[in-house]
């Protein structure tokens, strides 16, 4: 399942990404540390995407395929200038109401290692 058949393109003003490091480390005293990378994917992309001026119709397709993914089944994002596209699971999202009938939804991501998507 792909996030852009569903939403409006992703673009540099909609999208902040960045990368988690996640190491293990042990300090032996006397300044004396050794760090280690914690398994094989220790760098996880996360993002951060926001909508907004949405119709009642986008916003309800949005909400409804993020629930859909339930915060636990991957789905497919090219973010931006990244030449891959990568699986990213949601476990928050958000909307608001700017106006009536106008929203804006927002969405943190976090990368998803899976060999494949989750049906």
């Amino acid at each position: 399942m792909k996030l852009y058949d569903y939403a409006d393109a992703l673009t540099e003003n909609n999208v902040a990404f960045s990368d988690k490091v996640d190491i293990v480390k042990s300090d032996f005293g006397d300044g004396y540390s050794y760090s280690a990378p914690r398994g094989l994917n220790h760098i996880r992309v996360t993002a951060s995407i926001k909508w907004t001026n949405l119709t009642t119709k986008k916003r309800n397709t949005l909400m409804a395929f993020f629930r859909d993914r339930g915060g636990y089944k991957n789905f497919v994002v090219e973010l931006p200038g990244d030449i891959t596209e990568r699986y990213f699971k949601s476990e928050e999202y958000s909307s608001a109401n700017l106006a009536p009938g106008y929203y804006s939804f927002q969405a943190a991501l976090v990368e998803d290692f899976a060999l494949g998507p989750d049906i």
